[in-house]
């Protein structure tokens, strides 16, 4: 999280509007860090964003990331998301959208899984309510805060062509996914084992999360 907030924090000097995609409930950013700043959530679930904290938002706008807004295009000085890109049936349509709701010189700071990682494996090929079940009893998580999961082009190869638009990108390679072998040590080690290696050989494709920032 604390390389996320560095290239939020990198934009917030001047205060502006920042656009939270699909943070629902949960706001990526907490009212003390925004500052001047005028705070839009945008969900496709009505509910969700009802479910948010009464100062969650300044402004909520019930959207599919998927679909263009037009009365949003060139209004957002950052647009931010947490763990919501895996969730889109197209991520060329998100990234696209995102890219017209920022104001030239604007910044998109985007984390999110890869697809190629062992969970993200697991999650396509276990049904959603069994998948549900077990999240909540392996690692202590509500069962209503699964979402159903495409992971499409949530890997560094396929991504990385949908960013030639911005003007300047970096992405940040996470490889964390031991936590999810907590219930037996020695599957946790052999995990972690793996994932130093793929660390260690260069293999983005393997990372198990990404941090992208890119600015229009």
């Amino acid at each position: 999280m604390a390389g996320f907030l560095k290239r939020i924090e990198e934009r917030l000097d001047g205060g502006g509007e920042i656009l939270d995609l699909g943070a629902g409930r949960s706001p990526t950013l907490d009212p003390q860090l925004r500052r001047e700043c005028h705070y839009v959530g945008m969900d496709q679930s009505p509910t969700e964003l009802g479910m948010a904290p009464d100062d969650a938002y300044d402004e909520t706008v019930v959207a599919d990331a998927c679909r263009f807004v037009p009365e949003m295009a060139g209004r957002f000085d950052l647009v931010i998301t947490w763990n919501m890109l895996e969730h889109v049936p197209s991520l060329e349509r998100a990234l696209e959208n995102a890219y017209s709701y920022l104001r030239p010189g604007g910044r998109l700071v985007a984390h999110f899984p890869s697809g190629m990682s062992v969970f993200a494996l697991l999650n396509r090929v276990v049904p959603h309510r069994l998948g549900g079940r077990l999240m909540e009893s392996l690692l202590d998580r509500a069962r209503d805060t699964k979402f159903e999961a495409y992971y499409d082009r949530c890997y560094y190869a396929a991504f990385r062509p949908l960013l030639e638009p911005f003007t300047d990108w970096g992405v940040v390679l996470h490889f964390r996914a031991g936590i999810y072998f907590g219930f037996s040590p020695a599957l946790q080690a052999g995990y972690i084992a793996w994932e130093e290696w793929a660390m260690q050989s260069g293999r983005p494709n393997l990372a198990t999360h990404y941090t992208l920032y890119a600015d229009r």
